[in-house]
């Protein structure tokens, strides 16, 4: 009788250590699947937004927000969303960084939704632009430009920003900025 209960208490011990360690590699490969996850910390601040209007010249509505410190982020995982509130006008920048030879203007592919953005050669500046290295980092500057043309944004109206980091999965900006008359 001592022999059947030794080989019962053996096979208990034994299937509890392979479920121990099924549970163990479970637990780091779950883990280590999760680590290419982390959500960028940037310190962002956004420059004055000026309303645009008739003759005001090459700084109205243009979009300017510096990386002040924290981690690099790679443009080529970000979206930009651009929403004017009491308005329901919403488009997003994607397909960043734009890269058009000679010329950085925004393609149809490099917006969703509604055309709010400036087309021309500066419609786009900065990190947003294909001829830097495709990372905004500390002290660089993403700029883009609403054109006054689609949507005309009055002194005391808001628009929010917020960069979305899609290989984080998770929203790492979100600015609101009220325009100002020039």
């Amino acid at each position: 009788m001592e022999r059947a209960v030794s080989s019962v208490v053996g096979v208990v011990v034994l299937v509890g250590l392979v479920v121990l360690l099924a549970g163990t590699v479970g637990v780091v490969a779950t883990g280590l699947a999760g680590a290419d996850r982390t959500v960028p910390t940037v310190d962002a601040q956004a420059g004055a937004f000026v309303a645009g209007c008739p003759g005001c010249g090459p700084d109205d509505q243009i979009v300017r927000l510096e990386h002040r410190g924290g981690d690099p982020v790679d443009v080529s995982t970000i979206e930009i969303r651009t929403s004017v509130e009491g308005r329901s006008i919403e488009s997003r920048l994607v397909g960043l960084p734009v890269e058009n030879p000679g010329c950085n203007d925004l393609q149809e592919s490099d917006y969703e939704g509604r055309d709010i953005y400036d087309e021309s050669c500066t419609g786009v500046r900065g990190a947003l632009a294909g001829s830097g290295d495709g990372t905004w980092t500390a002290g660089e500057v993403l700029a883009f430009r609403i054109a006054k043309t689609d949507v005309r944004i009055q002194p005391g109206e808001a628009i929010t920003v917020t960069i979305i980091d899609h290989k984080a999965g998770a929203t790492i900006v979100e600015k609101r900025l009220v325009a100002v008359e020039s």
